[in-house]
């Protein structure tokens, strides 16, 4: 699997996002994907994903900009790879930053995810001034915008 292809790829997700395309969105998922939701919900199945996501860009997430960067493409074999792509979320309640974690897989030419889990990065509350997130990683992006 070449890089520019996941490239691609993860653009797809981010412009079917962007059009509040559950179908699109799904897509990119196989028939049988685990997903976890970003509030650590477990789903099974591609029609999963998309009935989740129908209600979400009909809801609160209805016109929403979901901006997607991958982060990092750790090859596991060739047509398997483990894909870490940070996410910039604007919508009517606000903005949410989140890390998406995917395995992907290409069979016959198709690219597919199958096992997803998304994550909301946010500063442990509990933590307050000694968040070792922010001073051991210094990678990592609170959800507020503020700096760490």
């Amino acid at each position: 699997m070449r890089n520019e292809h996941i490239h691609a790829f993860v653009k797809d997700m981010q412009n079917a996002w962007n059009a509040g395309d559950e179908k699109g969105w799904a897509r990119a998922f196989a028939t049988d994907v685990d997903f976890i939701n970003i509030f650590g919900g477990y789903h099974h199945s591609r029609d999963k994903v998309q009935a989740s996501h129908d209600y979400l860009f009909r809801g609160v997430f209805h016109n929403s900009h979901n901006e997607l960067t991958i982060e990092m493409i750790r090859p596991i074999r060739p047509d398997l790879a483990a894909v870490l792509v940070f996410t910039a979320l604007d919508h009517k309640a606000g903005r949410y930053d989140g890390r998406m974690t995917f395995l992907m897989e290409e069979k016959e030419g198709e690219i597919q995810i199958i096992w997803f889990q998304n994550t909301m990065v946010t500063k442990p509350q509990h933590h307050g001034n000694h968040d070792r997130a922010s001073t051991v990683n210094p990678d990592y992006k609170p959800m507020d915008g503020s700096s760490a």
